[in-house]
């Protein structure tokens, strides 16, 4: 089992290493057979340029693929600041509102604590006029003691 890791692992470590080594080394053109040594030369100079002319064009389609992943990466960006933005306002109406809802629970819960306390009130001087009455009352009838 440790032999199986050991050489996958060295698989892959090699594999890696030869996808991550450059390309652009030079490599040897054969000069083709029947030419005249100065046409050789040529075509193994155009042969050249052909393959840097290969190169450039992959590299900047490669750079045209890192800006366009860059620009959606931006434009992302920018999204995700307006949502946040968003959220943080929608947050602060919240709490904005919350604490008016508070504000008019409290004044509320004032109002109907003065209402009970007049209501208290009134009914403390209603029940004192009562005892007050019945304390002026004079039994009329002999019979109530």
């Amino acid at each position: 089992m440790k032999f199986s890791t050991t050489l996958f692992s060295i698989l892959a470590i090699v594999s890696v290493a030869l996808a991550l080594t450059p390309t652009h080394q030079q490599t040897k053109l054969k000069k083709p057979k029947g030419l005249a040594s100065a046409f050789a030369d040529e075509y193994t100079k155009c042969k050249l340029e052909c393959k840097k002319v290969q190169e450039r064009e992959i590299t900047e389609t490669y750079i045209a693929n890192l800006r366009s992943e860059l620009e959606a990466a931006s434009i992302i960006h920018t999204q995700e600041q307006a949502a946040a933005q968003a959220a943080a306002q929608l947050a602060a109406q919240a709490a904005a509102d919350a604490a008016k809802v508070a504000a008019d629970a409290a004044s509320l819960a004032a109002e109907t604590a003065k209402s009970v306390s007049d209501s208290a009130k009134s009914a403390a001087e209603t029940a004192a006029k009562a005892e007050q009455q019945a304390k002026e009352v004079t039994p009329q009838d002999p019979l109530i003691v």
